[in-house]
């Protein structure tokens, strides 16, 4: 059985800081690390790329596809959470956090918009769903 594969557009934690709330200063983190209400703000030359995951033969386990844009190749990837966001003008969207794993540890966290996203623009945080796989 071949082993599926999936591409998301995604940006990195580092493209989004918390502006304003518990965690300013902070850039993008894992479920436990967020707040409701706190508001990021994409960087002003934030650039989505594609993470390319590709299951394991049971499906259960992702992992870094050879042919990703980002990500470290065979590394473990997590699905963390859905959040739901409202931007500064008022429009609400889903997004699927991931979280690269290496060594135990986390290495990057992912943001995976349902709809497209502006640089320069602030997202507020109004929902979390930890996802229960």
């Amino acid at each position: 059985m071949m082993a599926k594969v999936q591409a998301f557009t995604i940006y990195t934690s580092g493209q989004l800081a918390a502006v304003q709330g518990v965690n300013y200063g902070d850039l993008l983190s894992h479920k436990t690390d967020l707040y409701l209400e706190d508001i990021h703000r994409l960087k002003a030359k934030a650039q989505p790329t594609r993470l390319t995951l590709q299951a394991d033969a049971s499906g259960q386990r992702l992992r870094v596809a050879p042919h990703s844009a980002i990500g470290a190749i065979g590394a473990a990837v997590y699905l963390d959470c859905k959040i739901t966001l409202m931007s500064d003008v008022g429009q609400t969207f889903g997004a699927l956090i991931f979280v690269e794993v290496e060594l135990g540890k986390i290495k990057q966290v992912y943001l995976s918009g349902f709809c497209a996203m502006r640089p320069d623009t602030d997202y507020r945080l109004l929902a979390l769903s930890p996802m229960l796989i």
